[in-house]
């Protein structure tokens, strides 16, 4: 059996979806478009005047998705940390490129995905071809263009999308779709996508959005404001951002995901009423007036005075006025008052929450514990039936009011309540310049680490190695805020990021420093994060037995293997000349350990796979993947690694067709025997 050497063909993937579904709309093995309409009944339109989103290249953008790729990921060791135990990912390459390469590794097994596109803005690059009506070698040929040391060139992708330029947002649009639509897949079904963006393209992208994951699939539009109005504004000064999400399945997502944070203030409020709480029937001076004795230089004889035993009442005082001070958010500030066990508590209506009058169970009163009378009811009732409202007296959790005049209400702990749901609107307007100075690294307009570590918190578990993908990923902030996450709650996430090999700017400081492009400043920061995680890890009594992290580093480079071009042949001699090419499927200058992760790739195995080497001898080797799911022999094919192969018996042994030297039979009884102990055998 001989292997693709290609990406997940998004097409044919399309169709056997569909096979699955409606297998009576095909015929002959074509979609059978009036056997669809009369399946589908009145759920299909082909009214051609309907809302819809289209612009000038979206047919050109479809085309290119369209398009698999031969090229693939070598690794680059030097480039890595802790490469045997890793667990991330970072990958230097064009991401359309890139995100087709990963389909068949990581279909369906991304939970979240954070980008931070091009904004459009008319000075920012991107990288998308202006030219919609140039030919496919043309725009291959564009892919190509390099500079003598390989980094892609201005000239060729980057070109500065002007609001001049009659196809404006058309350009931005298909630069777009085809990642969009290729991230979906990546999505696991309780995955969701999260984007941000300004006020540019924040209307066009949710309309493309809802093309690709339907509108259905929406889950919100988190303003996310900075508190700094932008100084440059004609109109109306903006001082935010959008940050677009939604879910694969939004039902699946829900089910799956908390969509939670943690309250940002709630460990030095509990701190903060625990100093306070110790002071309970102590003799001390209250602080107000040590404040004003200090500030006016009073008598001393003020403080003696002012001497008193500290009530609950008192310390409920002096929280509150701390409380306010603080700049809480309303979430926070509710929290304001403390028990007689020292615990941090806000009150809530217990009144049945919807206008539709509860059951008669829920009407039954609360007696007050010192008057021993009714309280009053809520109009529509109790949010809880009587059994849950016993059940919540007899834990403590529902305070009365000083009499029965008052309607009772219930205490919840924030201690218990340490997460809130994740709000329609953030406030954050710190920056990362202390922090990248501590790294020595510099970089243009980075998102802020805690900030996105809040947002990564509030998609993902902790333990659930859930996977982070940024293909954008420019200064390398997704995967320093998951390499925090996993710092402050011993998570296990993991992230697969994707940068250009931009070139930079000559004159700053970071190419003075030697640093070339921006995948390699990208890395650095990687590296010098998870160096100094691990060093600190280090300086820790180690009782899990935790090994050092670390990410995996990889290159987008064409495929190892000669592609066969049919759409070069126009005579017999060219024809001659394409044969004559595939004596050997392997090119020249291949390395084996490229080749071999260019088959880990194209078999579906992850970027993360662990690979035994296994060596008879010098010459005579097989790489084994974790678990036997698959053996790879690539240099040399004998009896002695056919034995062993049937000793080690992997589901699956890839071997390179060259290695038989033409020698059919040998293949042939190699195919039988190894199927004979039950493995598949494919060539290449």
């Amino acid at each position: 059996m001989s292997m693709d050497g290609k990406s997940l063909n998004i097409t044919e993937d399309l169709i056997s979806k569909l096979k699955e579904i409606i297998p009576g709309a095909f015929t002959e093995d074509k979609i059978n478009v009036e056997q669809l309409k009369q399946v589908l009944g009145e759920s299909i339109s082909t009214d051609t005047d309907r809302y819809q989103l289209t612009w000038a290249g979206k047919n050109e953008a479809y085309k290119v998705l369209q398009i698999p790729t031969t090229e693939t990921l070598a690794p680059n060791f030097n480039g890595s940390v802790n490469w045997d135990d890793a667990e991330n990912i970072f990958i230097e390459g064009e991401n359309l490129k890139v995100l087709k390469a990963l389909q068949k590794s990581y279909y369906g097994k991304v939970k979240f995905i954070s980008i931070d596109p091009p904004y459009n803005t008319g000075s920012d690059s991107f990288i998308y071809p202006d030219n919609f009506s140039e030919t496919k070698e043309e725009y291959l040929k564009k892919l190509g263009e390099k500079d003598e040391e390989g980094y892609m060139t201005r000239e060729g992708l980057f070109r500065p999308n002007r609001k001049e330029n009659g196809q404006f947002h058309s350009n931005w649009l298909s630069m777009m779709l085809p990642r969009l639509f290729l991230a979906r897949n990546l999505l696991k079904e309780d995955g969701a996508i999260l984007i941000h963006i300004d006020e540019h393209e924040q209307a066009n992208l949710s309309l493309l959005l809802n093309e690709i994951f339907g509108e259905d699939n929406l889950i919100g539009n988190i303003i996310w404001d900075k508190g700094n109005p932008k100084g440059d504004a004609m109109g109306i000064a903006y001082q935010h951002e959008s940050i677009l999400v939604y879910a694969k399945n939004k039902e699946k997502f829900l089910s799956e995901t908390d969509l939670s944070r943690k309250k940002k203030n709630a460990e030095r409020m509990l701190k903060k009423a625990s100093e306070l709480y110790k002071l309970l029937n102590t003799i001390d001076i209250p602080a107000e007036v040590k404040k004003v004795h200090k500030e006016f230089n009073l008598p001393d004889e003020i403080l003696t005075k002012a001497k008193r035993k500290f009530t609950l009442e008192e310390i409920n005082s002096q929280f509150n006025t701390w409380i306010k001070k603080q700049g809480l958010s309303g979430g926070e500030a509710a929290y304001n008052k403390i028990d007689e066990n020292g615990n941090v508590y806000r009150l809530v209506s217990m009144a049945w929450p919807n206008k539709k009058k509860a059951p008669d169970d829920y009407f039954v009163p609360l007696i007050h514990p010192v008057t021993n009378k009714a309280c009053p009811l809520p109009q529509r009732g109790w949010r809880f039936p009587t059994s849950t409202m016993k059940e919540l007296l007899d834990k403590g959790e529902i305070v009365f009011g000083a009499d029965h005049t008052v309607q009772p209400q219930r205490k919840y702990l924030l201690k218990e309540n340490m997460s809130e749901n994740l709000p329609s609107i953030l406030f954050y307007g710190g920056s990362d310049d202390s922090l990248l100075r501590n790294l020595d690294l510099e970089f243009e307009n980075p998102k802020p680490v805690e900030f996105t570590k809040s947002l990564i918190q509030a998609f993902t578990k902790p333990y659930s190695s859930d996977i982070v993908l940024d293909f954008f990923a420019g200064s390398g902030t997704t995967a320093h805020a998951v390499i925090e996450c996993n710092k402050s709650d011993n998570g296990n996430r993991r992230f697969i990021c994707v940068q250009l090999p931009e070139k930079i700017d000559e004159d700053s400081d970071m190419f003075k420093k030697g640093f070339v492009s921006i995948a390699e400043l990208t890395t650095e920061r990687i590296k010098r994060v998870f160096t100094n995680s691990n060093a600190s890890q280090a300086q820790k009594l180690n009782f899990n037995n935790k090994k050092p992290i670390g990410f995996r580093s990889f290159v987008l480079t064409a495929s190892n293997f000669k592609i066969w071009r049919g759409d070069m042949i126009s005579s017999e001699e060219e024809l001659l000349n394409q044969i004559s090419m595939f004596n050997d499927s392997i090119k020249s200058n291949s390395a084996s350990i490229n080749i071999l992760w260019e088959l880990v790739l194209k078999s579906g195995l992850p970027l993360t796979e662990k690979i035994e080497k296994v060596e008879l001898d010098k010459s005579e080797i097989i790489y084994l993947t974790e678990g036997h799911r698959m053996a790879f022999c690539l240099d040399k094919f004998t009896p002695e690694i056919q034995a062993k192969i049937i000793e080690l018996a992997p589901s699956v042994f890839i071997c390179l067709d060259s290695l038989f030297n033409k020698d059919d039979r040998n293949k042939t009884n190699t195919q039988l025997k190894l199927q004979d102990n039950g493995i598949e055998f494919k060539t290449l």
